[in-house]
């Protein structure tokens, strides 16, 4: 029966190819050629337009997915121009801060001819309040020696307590039971009243250290500047070492006393010089 069916279907559509081949043939040699060829548009024309539209559909798809691929480039080429842009920027803040810390060190040595230093950065320490000791990356290969000064931009740091091949450890000055001889300054005059700065351990976890002066008639007041006064000891005269933060009465010593802020963040060193010679002035 498929059989039977299949076979009427082509004979059919055999028939009918046959007859619109013989009518088209007809028409032509009647001189109706351009209506069929009319009729012929009429009948593709949706069928043209459905194309086109398919392949402009194609085309915008292949533009947008194009335009798509190039923005992306371009988008990872400016991440990656930001990237270096910050790059030079945090290399130009922190070129500012050495150059900044280097000034602040060539004011120290156009105040101290004399000195002869040696650049180092703290590469070790403690976060706590406890200062127990900051590691420099200079050593006795460096000529760096027990017993020379460290300071800072802002001001003294300590002395160096040990000493490795390319490395040495610093005492802060206000550790317990380092002390320095100091006077005090006042809106840039020496008041004449001179004592020492005295590590306690009671103190050094506040970030403090004490001020006991020599007279009990000194005159202190809060913000008075201290300097070192290179009276008997392993520091030089003229050097930064805080400021009186507060002012009180010993008990027991009945005298006035105060504690000293140091002009240096032990938390936040970086930067430091070690005094490597200078001319020692005995007082």
């Amino acid at each position: 029966m498929g059989d039977i069916f299949r076979n009427k279907f082509f004979i059919i559509f055999l028939i009918t190819a046959c007859v619109l081949t013989i009518a088209t043939m007809g028409l032509n040699i009647a001189g109706y050629g351009n209506l069929v060829s009319d009729a012929a548009n009429i009948i593709l024309e949706p069928f043209q337009r459905f194309t086109n539209i398919i392949k402009s559909s194609v085309s915008g798809f292949a533009d947008y997915f194009t335009k798509f691929n190039e923005l992306k480039e371009e988008n990872a080429e400016l991440q990656a121009r930001i990237l270096e842009l910050e790059s030079e920027i945090e290399d130009a803040r922190e070129a500012k801060k050495e150059n900044e810390s280097l000034m602040a060190f060539l004011e120290l040595k156009r105040e101290h001819l004399d000195f002869k230093l040696q650049n180092a950065s703290v590469i070790a320490g403690t976060s706590s309040n406890y200062i127990s000791g900051l590691t420099i990356n200079k050593g006795a290969f460096h000529g760096v020696d027990k017993d020379m000064i460290v300071v800072a931009p802002e001001g003294v740091v300590g002395y160096i307590s040990k000493v490795d091949l390319r490395s040495a450890t610093v005492s802060p000055f206000i550790r317990a039971p380092n002390s320095i001889g100091v006077y005090i300054k006042r809106e840039g005059v020496i008041t004449g009243d001179t004592g020492m700065s005295e590590g306690m351990f009671n103190l050094e976890k506040r970030g403090l250290c004490r001020f006991t002066p020599f007279s009990r008639e000194a005159d202190i007041q809060e913000g008075d500047k201290i300097y070192s006064s290179g009276y008997g000891g392993i520091y030089p005269e003229g050097l930064y070492v805080g400021k009186i933060l507060e002012v009180f009465s010993d008990p027991l010593a009945q005298i006035p006393a105060a504690y000293i802020e140091p002009a240096v963040n032990f938390n936040k060193l970086r930067d430091v010089m070690v005094i490597l010679d200078y001319d020692w002035v005995f007082k």
